[in-house]
């Protein structure tokens, strides 16, 4: 019995060698990529599209109120545009958010990479006392060109 155990234990380690320098084989090669180039005059950064269209920034939006702007996304639309943290939502394309939950406001502001959204917010001074409107015009970026981990979760996930 302790010789038919002793070749089982030799056949066993002897597989798990070749399977261990199979994968490392495996793993020295370069993974074929198939990539898909943004623009060339933008971007030298290859990406996989995600067919998501995102403009950067997150926000709180509760039923009733305008959306407050909690985080904006380096080198999104909405950063390009002057967005900042504070900025409140008042409108997307012409429609007023206040009657939406936060669900149908995600969805009005989610589209395709490409797509064109008009936004208005309002902002005010430190103090509060003085608050003015202004509206951009964003095109939407693909999520999968935010480069980020952390910002591609809080897209994916929500959180």
């Amino acid at each position: 019995m302790n010789l038919k155990f002793f070749i089982i234990l030799i056949v066993f380690f002897s597989a798990f060698l070749n399977a261990k320098a199979q994968y490392k084989e495996q793993s020295l090669k370069a993974p074929a990529k198939k990539s898909f180039q943004l623009n060339a005059s933008q971007s030298e950064t290859h990406f996989k599209p995600s067919n998501i269209g995102i403009i950067g920034m997150k926000y709180l939006h509760q039923k009733g109120s305008m959306s407050t702007v909690i985080e904006v996304y380096p080198n999104t639309p909405a950063a390009q545009a002057g967005v900042q943290v504070g900025d409140r939502l008042i409108e997307i394309d012409g429609t007023n958010i206040m009657p939406f939950n936060s669900d149908q406001v995600f969805a009005m502001i989610a589209g395709l990479p490409g797509s064109p959204i008009h936004l208005k917010f309002m902002r005010c001074n430190i103090q509060g006392s003085g608050c003015y409107s202004f509206e951009n015009d964003l095109i939407r970026m693909d999520m999968n060109q935010l480069h980020s981990d952390r910002v591609f979760k809080i897209y994916k996930y929500g959180s």
